[in-house]
């Protein structure tokens, strides 16, 4: 197999919005996301090594230094960082964008620059020292996508939305070229290694090269079927590889021909570059999907022209000193295999013509003074590949927060693919896995089994396994029948919680169906009436749709938050939100929430059970009459009820019930509370009220509260003493209220994780001014000769 998919992984706890692979080691990535952070993975580990934070705005581009010590970040509201890797902190904060930051390159490690391009269509150049911008470079008509720096450090080139190329020269700051564009946004700059020539993609479908000495367009690879989303030179210069959302495809330079094509699915490709093992090269690409990242690998050894071996080495070899193509003739790039005199004598040209073109060419170019933007190295190369090391290098001591550089002369640690490659299971027994899984359910389809079908799947535990028998099984009549959708629920609530868009949209359109069949069913029994006298085969349908409704309540909560993302599943499951809650009924608190998203979200909603045992306990002290102790026995049961809910896993079968215990006891407590507060009910409406309690808990709350909240409010008017708690319990018992309404009943809707902690603390208060009445009442029957210990 030529290409695999390396990893998959959540890179963010929002969508990723940019992400680089290291160019030094090619074995680490960074990525910036939506929730304002930049994260940092070695490539074939998905744990995060580190987090760097700082930014206020959403990250919008990121890159590393060609050390890989230093990592910038580009930021929505124009902002751009610098971390130091070693100690994890900002070492350098850039202002000066008005827009949006889109693009950033670092310059070679002796200049310390660091160039960005911009939504507001400049490009800058800034100096790490002095943590100011040196140069801005005007003149795009929309903002700036993509920059690249030559291999000589000389010049930058920017590429905009629209399509416009600019050349700039780093040491004068001029324009030396524009004029030259493609018909839609540019996707990708690269150099040519080792000649003067610049290849540039674009999301017109082509890919375009340029002639850097006769200042011209010399080819056009091309059109695509889809926008070309990266493009790589071979460190020889004599192949291109193009890369669309479906296809790698490697093209001979000289002359312009196409070796060969790999299909690949890294549909929204976002970075690729081409590093080398042992002199053997390969294809290392990067795609994100909302907040997943998928990591590629393509091994060229297997591709033509690269799978020649050796042979291809000899030509390359033999080619001799200069390469006709069909933009003219170029100097041939260096040769590995030159002799010590022709290595020396190429050294020798190189320092005065730093871009193999042609010596009256470079006579308009004068060398950088050493030091400055633009310096020649020391040692003396100049537009020559840069060597690419074979792995990861070993990491230094962990006394520092996710330390990854490598020290001055440390070994290298074994290639982070090939070690990747090692701890995962094996490509052909994963693949092996999945074919007897389906073999097994196909074996059950066939004899007409599809509970048995699903329940093999769901042994698997396999979210590819479930995506494609679900999407076998959606055009079959007997595959959502009521007696083996409880498995099938199971199988949709496993592709709801995988990462994959795919996977969740083929979810989403069966749980439609599911709905729409057998849900109907479920709510025509569980809410209907039942029989007159015995049935037993009513018993046994209303039982298994009590089964499927507990199924689907259980699914409620993966599809809440599904919700509460972006883009198209996201407005398909907040559809799906709406049709399940009419599926299973508005009879009292169904599944188990949308809240404790996260391990914080449940932390902070179980300390802020705490408040209602503690004013409960309090009450308690200070009541007198019997039924005051009873309401604040019945709060502190509120708490209980409410830590129990929020403190066990979201995912456990006990969760819907704890959430209905939650409900009930809120019930309880108003209801004891409208007593404490001696206000009475007819006996039919006590009587209802009773019955529908246990269904329409909400219903009954607000009833009780809504008697009470009159009582406090005439009292609040005739008793001076009252009206300062009672404005204290409106302000806070509003504000609660609203909270909880926006998160219950508005489920699939986003929320800040932290709204339903503040309705716990804000009822908590509203509810306990509910002891300034009751103390009052007791003081009011003290005064009418009432033994209050005897008041009941």
């Amino acid at each position: 197999m030529r290409s695999y998919k390396l990893d998959e992984f959540v890179a963010h706890s929002g969508a990723v919005n940019c992400l680089r692979i290291g160019r030094n080691t090619a074995g680490v990535l960074a990525t910036g996301g939506e929730d304002k952070k930049v994260n940092l993975w070695r490539i074939g580990q998905p744990h995060v090594i580190q987090t760097l934070v700082g930014l206020n705005s959403p990250v919008e581009c990121v890159t590393f230094d060609p050390a890989e010590d230093k990592v910038g970040a580009g930021a929505a509201n124009g902002t751009v960082k610098v971390w130091d890797l070693d100690t994890g902190k900002v070492c350098c904060s850039l202002t000066g964008h008005r827009s949006n930051c889109l693009t950033i390159e670092f310059g070679p490690p002796e200049s310390n620059i660091v160039v960005t391009g911009s939504l507001d269509t400049n490009v800058k150049v800034w100096d790490l020292r002095r943590k100011d911008s040196i140069t801005t470079y005007k003149g795009h008509s929309r903002g700036v996508r993509k920059l690249a720096i030559s291999p000589d450090n000389k010049w930058v080139c920017s590429g905009s939305e629209s399509g416009e190329l600019k050349l700039w020269d780093l040491a004068s700051g001029r324009n030396v070229k524009d004029g030259w564009s493609h018909d839609n946004g540019i996707t990708g700059i690269e150099f040519h290694p080792c000649e003067f020539l610049l290849a540039t993609s674009s999301s017109d479908r082509t890919v375009r090269v340029w002639d850097l000495e006769v200042w011209e367009q010399v080819e056009t690879l091309g059109p695509e079927t889809t926008a070309v989303r990266a493009i790589a030179y071979h460190r020889d210069g004599r192949q291109l590889l193009t890369a669309t959302s479906d296809a790698l495809k490697v093209w001979g330079c000289e002359p312009a021909v196409h070796h060969d094509t790999v299909q690949m699915d890294w549909r929204n490709l976002v970075d690729m570059h081409l590093t080398y093992k042992d002199d053997q090269p390969r294809v290392i690409g990067c795609c994100c999907n909302n907040s997943a990242v998928g990591v590629f690998l393509v091994d060229l050894r297997k591709v033509a022209p690269f799978n020649g071996g050796a042979t291809a080495a000899a030509a390359t070899a033999a080619a001799g000193p200069a390469v006709a193509c069909s933009g003219g003739t170029h100097a041939a790039p260096v040769s590995y295999a030159s002799s010590a005199s022709q290595q020396q004598q190429q050294q020798q040209q190189q320092q005065q013509q730093p871009y193999n073109a042609a010596p009256s060419r470079m006579s308009s170019r004068e060398v950088a003074s050493a030091g400055g933007i633009g310096a020649v190295p020391a040692n003396g190369r100049d537009w020559q590949p840069q060597a690419t090391a074979a792995g990861l290098a070993a990491a230094k001591s962990s006394s520092a927060p996710g330390d990854m550089a490598v020290a001055a002369g440390a070994a290298a640690a074994p290639d982070p693919i090939v070690a990747a490659m090692a701890q995962r299971p094996l490509l052909k027994a994963d693949l092996t896995r999945m074919v007897t899984a389906l073999q097994l359910a196909k074996g059950f389809v066939a004899r007409g089994n599809l509970e048995g079908a699903y329940k093999a799947a769901l042994s698997q535990g396999d979210a590819a396994v479930a995506c494609m028998l679900v999407e076998a099984v959606q055009s079959r009549q007997d595959a959502f029948e009521l007696n083996s959708v409880e498995p099938l629920i199971k199988l949709l609530e496993l592709l709801l919680a995988a990462g994959q868009e795919q996977q969740q949209a083929v979810g989403l359109s069966a749980l439609a169906l599911v709905l729409r069949g057998p849900g109907q069913v479920v709510r025509e029994v569980c809410g209907g009436p039942g029989p007159v006298g015995v049935d037993l085969s009513y018993e046994q349908r209303k039982n298994k749709c009590l089964l499927v409704k507990m199924c689907l309540e259980g699914l409620g909560m993966k599809l809440g938050v599904l919700a509460r993302g972006s883009g198209p599943v996201a407005a398909r499951a907040q559809l799906l939100v709406e049709e399940l809650r009419r599926v299973v009924g508005s009879a009292g608190p169904q599944g188990p929430g949308s809240n404790d998203n996260s391990l914080a979200e449940q932390i902070i909603n179980v300390v802020t059970s705490i408040p209602f045992f503690v004013i409960g306990m309090q009450g308690l002290r200070r009541r007198r009459c019997p039924r005051g102790r009873h309401f604040s026995l019945a709060f502190m049961a509120v708490g209980i009820a409410a830590a129990g809910y929020h403190g066990v896993n979201p995912s456990s079968p006990l969760r819907p019930l704890l959430r209905k215990m939650d409900y009930y006891s809120i019930c309880y407590c108003s209801n004891v509370l409208r007593r404490a507060a001696h206000i009475g009910l007819p006996a039919p409406l006590r009587v209802a009220a009773l019955l529908a309690a246990p269904v329409k808990p909400t219903a009954v709350t607000g009833l009780n509260l809504l008697l009470v909240e009159s009582k406090y409010l005439r009292s609040a008017l005739s008793h001076a003493h009252l009206r300062p708690s009672f404005k204290l319990h409106l302000g806070t018992g509003l504000v609660g209220m609203a909270a909880f309404a926006y998160e219950d009943i508005a489920n699939g809707m986003r929320w800040p994780p932290v709204l339903h902690s503040l309705w716990h603390c804000l009822s908590a208060v509203a509810m306990g001014c509910f002891g300034q009445l009751l103390q009052h009442q007791e003081l009011l029957l003290m005064l009418e000769g009432v033994q209050v210990e005897a008041c009941s």
